[in-house]
């Protein structure tokens, strides 16, 4: 059960009586989740006024955050928690200004990304169940130290530009235009293909994949292979065992590959 605030303050009270120091009654009342700031301002404010009720508060009383919005904007979100503060706002005859208190002041909410993932049927999720109790089985007692990842990235020169989060202050769009270069894009701009290998004991050597050249099957075995992964055993791994991880990219999955 989640005490009140007055409740934790009877209790902060009464183990101070007991002549308990704030930190040891911070240590007590861990359980009730209340901070160490809680404890000292609690025995303040009972060496003050002699109460543990609210001080009277000054100024205009609330007129937008009413408990009664408040429990509505809570009611509105318990039941679509993917509302939009500006159409609630709209919806409710309130200020954007006064939703978002709500929310994050007398609700204590945050927004959240949704979450994303494959779509998996019951086969599929059956599949990768049985597959990954095999992993653990296979990788246990700090074995998976003993895999290298492996894979390709293309990095190319061009800036990268976020419609949503990139700004210029500005006092008008000529001025931002003037402040700030434009952002250009070509068809086909200069890249380079860049393999590395990862693991527990450090990454391999970076190979920078030569311009214009195909990655194929012979490619990545000549290239990458031959020359990067054949030694790691006697470098990398220090004579031992370990597993060549890689995705399922066409090279990789060749039968000349795998062989």
């Amino acid at each position: 059960m989640e005490w009140t605030v007055k409740e934790n303050r009877i209790a902060v009270l009464a183990l101070h009586r007991c002549g308990h120091s704030p930190n040891t009654i911070f240590k007590l009342l861990k359980n009730l989740k209340i901070s160490l700031r809680f404890v000292y301002r609690t025995i303040n404010r009972y060496n003050e006024v002699s109460s543990v009720e609210d001080k009277k508060r000054t100024g205009r009383p609330r007129s937008a955050r009413t408990p009664a919005v408040i429990k509505a904007i809570k009611a509105r979100i318990r039941r679509n928690p993917v509302r939009k503060q500006k159409l609630m706002a709209l919806q409710m005859g309130v200020s954007r200004k006064t939703i978002k208190k709500v929310v994050n002041e007398d609700l204590k909410l945050r927004a959240y990304k949704k979450k994303s993932g494959h779509l998996l049927n019951a086969r599929l999720k059956a599949i990768r169940l049985k597959r990954s109790r095999v992993l653990l089985k296979r990788y246990a007692k700090n074995r998976h130290r003993d895999i290298l990842f492996t894979d390709e990235k293309i990095f190319d020169i061009e800036e990268k530009y976020n419609k949503q989060n990139d700004r210029v202050y500005a006092g008008s769009s000529e001025e931002a235009a003037k402040r700030v270069p434009w952002v250009q894009h070509g068809h086909h701009p200069s890249s380079v293909m860049v393999w590395l290998g990862v693991s527990y004991y450090g990454p391999t050597e970076v190979h920078f994949c030569e311009k214009g050249v195909k990655t194929s099957a012979k490619v990545y075995q000549e290239t990458v292979l031959d020359q990067h992964v054949k030694d790691l055993p006697n470098t990398l791994f220090s004579g031992h065992h370990f597993v060549f991880q890689q995705d399922s990219a066409p090279a990789h999955k060749a039968k000349t590959t795998q062989a």
